[in-house]
């Protein structure tokens, strides 16, 4: 069986300018698996800060995305959900 190393550590991508306060701290994974064509990092590390998730595509990836956020929103009133 091959082994897949899922995540690799990596520098913060360009962002928006407005999340840097925010995410300033975090140390940055990029995940190898999937298959849904969206780029998905991990923030994690940062003291007294919870892990947090970033996903983000272009195109019909982006609609993808969103879609997905919707459907995350809805379900957070029935289940704890990660950030």
């Amino acid at each position: 069986m091959s082994h897949i190393q899922r995540e690799t550590s990596c520098s913060r991508p360009r962002l928006n300018s407005n999340l840097d306060a925010d995410l300033y701290g975090y140390r940055w994974a990029r995940d190898n698996v999937g298959q849904s064509g969206a780029t998905i990092y991990r923030l994690y590390g940062k003291p007294n800060a919870p892990e947090l998730f970033l996903k983000h595509g272009k195109g019909s990836v982006a609609n993808d995305v969103t879609d997905e956020m919707v459907r995350l929103n809805w379900l957070t009133a029935f289940m704890p959900l990660p950030t």
